[in-house]
């Protein structure tokens, strides 16, 4: 079901703008965020072209470079052993995860810089926040 639009009053059909060309809309939003990705216009009718935008070289300095996402890991182990881990945190005053994360990176296991930090709600309200 198509809509038919009213006129405003007072405006005639020779206010009316034309359309603007697509690729004309596509190449000053390029020139506005040079970062946005290619574009393909899909035409409305079968007979209209399809306008393909090539992407644009951006400079380094304008890429972020890709977000390293945190995701959950969870261990089942003996009581025993979460026991000792939580004393040997305690110990060395850092939390549980800093102390598994420390230990895997001495292993030779590469461990993300933001991993070896203490994220706990009692580092995050003000004090110093420990690494290993």
């Amino acid at each position: 079901m198509a809509l038919k639009l009213k006129k405003l009053s007072g405006q005639s059909d020779a206010d009316a703008q034309p359309r603007p060309d697509p690729a004309e809309l596509l190449k000053a939003v390029r020139e506005a965020d040079p970062t946005s990705p290619p574009a393909r216009v899909q035409p409305k009718a079968k007979s209209d072209p399809i306008v393909e935008v090539p992407a644009v070289d951006v400079p380094a300095d304008l890429v972020k470079p890709p977000e390293d996402p945190q995701v959950g890991l969870n261990v089942r182990v003996r009581l025993s052993t979460s026991s000792a881990i939580e004393a040997e945190a305690a110990r060395r005053g850092i939390t549980m995860k800093v102390l598994i994360m420390s230990v895997l990176r001495d292993s030779g296991i590469e461990v993300a810089e933001a991993d070896l930090r203490d994220r706990s709600a009692k580092s995050r309200k003000g004090a110093p926040r420990t690494t290993a």
